[in-house]
């Protein structure tokens, strides 16, 4: 009974005890539908024997074969009983041991070191299942889970003395190193990508009524929308940009504009004009106070006040800050900081609790022990967050890869085998990672 069992399996003894619950539930109900307790299989028997006896005895036909049914129901719960006594006591079969693999992490391992294995196909046969999961799980001594669970294996390996019992999400990775997440880290980014799109609200109006806030490198970036005589896109800026699509050139000028709209506000708040005060009204308790242009900006709008007596009275100067203070309030750019650090804290977030695999048709396999400073997220590709990965936690190391070489690239493949079909952008596309909804 134990060879058969799955290798993350629930224990022979936590079946017997199943088995055991069930069986005493069975005979607890149908015993407690004829107004008596549970006996033990002795008085089972005996109870048995003595209504064989009564309707031997009997000449009433339906009072027999009623008491006929009784013993019929009482001699299969007897029988059940019997039987769960036997698996009792037989002795428990030891543990399957755990397959032990002779691999190292953090290294690429070859497919050839396991011979046995070369009669799986890499590309994957089956829907719900991603390439590499079968061959890896026959190495493994497991099987694909399919697209009906989160996570591609239930693995129980020893490596190197460490034992590695784990949920196991399976990545195909491309030769650029990337890779993107399955259904659950899209649907994770989707805050993100919200604020990306209030983001570029925000861009639009910078750019047609304050431009003399912005130095010609983020007009550019504003700007640089380009398209060919039939109409073809070839690069997008970050205001027509969608969401769903921010290239690997655009998410650095994303972060980098932040960081710019961030010092800027700050500039303009710890200016000296800033210490000017104006008299005015509470507008709580009616009685004179004094205020600096932000709050008595706010105090004129909570008045409904005109544009143009606004701007007569906190001039031309501190009006067009306001605004621009106003329209600059965001988290991304509060905190410029919030958007890098989340695209390299995302990746360990969402597999949190998950063993990840890395797999390459050409290169074998790859268990990295941790996964801390490895992940960086460096594009948005079809609403997918797509990863890059620094296999020696060095991102100064790490090359981003060209536009063109994202070209052929395609995200996973949904729950019902369809990719998703956002408006592509320059060079999108990306690649690989395994079926079903996992992280």
């Amino acid at each position: 009974m134990g060879d058969s069992l799955p290798p993350n399996g629930p224990s022979e003894p936590v079946i017997k005890d199943v088995i055991k619950r069930i069986s005493t539930r069975l005979a607890n109900n149908y015993y407690k539908s004829k107004a008596h307790t549970r006996p033990n299989i002795k008085a089972l028997k005996t109870r048995i024997t003595t209504k064989i006896r009564k309707a031997r005895g009997m000449n009433i036909s339906n009072k027999k074969s009623r008491i006929e049914k009784e013993i019929k129901d009482e001699e299969a719960i007897l029988k059940r009983l019997e039987n769960l006594d036997k698996i009792l006591l037989e002795p428990p079969s030891p543990p399957p041991k755990k397959k032990v693999l002779d691999v190292n992490f953090n290294e690429w391992i070859p497919w050839g070191n396991y011979p046995d294995a070369s009669g799986i196909s890499f590309k994957s046969q089956k829907k719900g299942e991603g390439n590499g999961e079968r061959k890896l799980a026959f190495i493994f001594g497991t099987v694909p889970n399919g697209q009906n669970k989160r996570h591609d294996l239930d693995i129980c390996v020893e490596i190197k003395g460490v034992e590695l019992c784990k949920l196991a999400e399976i990545k195909e990775i491309e030769k650029d190193n990337s890779f993107f997440p399955g259904a659950t880290g899209r649907n994770g980014f989707r805050i993100t990508k919200a604020n990306i799109a209030s983001l570029q609200d925000i861009f639009r109006e910078l750019k047609d009524k304050f431009p003399s806030y912005l130095n010609e490198k983020i007009i550019e970036y504003m700007s640089c929308h380009q398209e060919k005589a039939d109409g073809t896109v070839l690069k997008y800026d970050l205001i027509t940009m969608t969401p769903d699509e921010v290239s690997q050139t655009n998410l650095p000028r994303l972060i980098e504009t932040c960081h710019y709209l961030h010092s800027k506000k700050k500039k303009i708040l710890d200016s000296e004009k800033r210490s000017k005060r104006f008299d005015t009204h509470d507008p709580m308790t009616g009685k004179p106070t004094q205020v600096n242009s932000t709050i008595l900006y706010n105090i004129l709008l909570l008045w409904n006040t005109p544009p143009d007596v606004m701007r007569s009275v906190l001039g031309d100067d501190n009006y067009e800050d306001e605004q621009f203070l106003k329209l600059v309030e965001h988290k991304f750019i509060n905190e410029p900081n919030f958007l890098p650090e989340l695209c390299k804290s995302f990746g360990p977030g969402i597999f949190s609790g998950y063993q990840v695999i890395l797999v390459n048709k050409d290169k074998g396999f790859y268990i990295p022990e941790r996964l801390d400073n490895r992940l960086l997220i460096y594009r948005i590709t079809r609403a997918y967050p797509k990863f890059i990965v620094a296999f020696d936690g060095d991102w100064a190391k790490v090359v981003i890869p060209d536009e063109d070489a994202e070209s052929n690239s395609q995200p996973p493949a949904d729950e019902d085998g369809n990719t998703n079909n956002a408006n592509e952008e320059e060079g999108s596309g990306g690649g690989g990672g395994g079926g079903g909804g996992g992280p």
